[in-house]
């Protein structure tokens, strides 16, 4: 009985150590587009982006950067439980 108790904590302990890991890589979309926003600003891609085709390399560069951010689409935030 005590062993069985033993291998259901350890297994326990693991899923909640990757749980933890996979809240820890969470990143808001908002959190990402702000960052991106910065560098869509600051780079040379935007000045270089013929009149009339901005808003089509602004969505082409933030799709590209919101994944290099790590923002993960339909992943949710993690609750907390209370």
């Amino acid at each position: 009985m005590k062993k069985l108790m033993a291998i259901a904590f350890i297994v326990v302990s693991m899923l909640s150590g990757v749980a933890a890991e996979e809240g820890a890589a969470f990143v808001p979309y908002s959190d990402a587009l702000t960052k991106c926003s910065a560098e869509w600003k600051a780079s040379d891609q935007r000045a270089k982006t013929p009149k009339g085709e901005g808003s089509k390399a602004w969505n082409a560069f933030r799709a590209e950067c919101v994944t290099r951010q790590g923002y993960v689409k339909g992943r949710k935030a993690p609750t907390t439980g209370s």
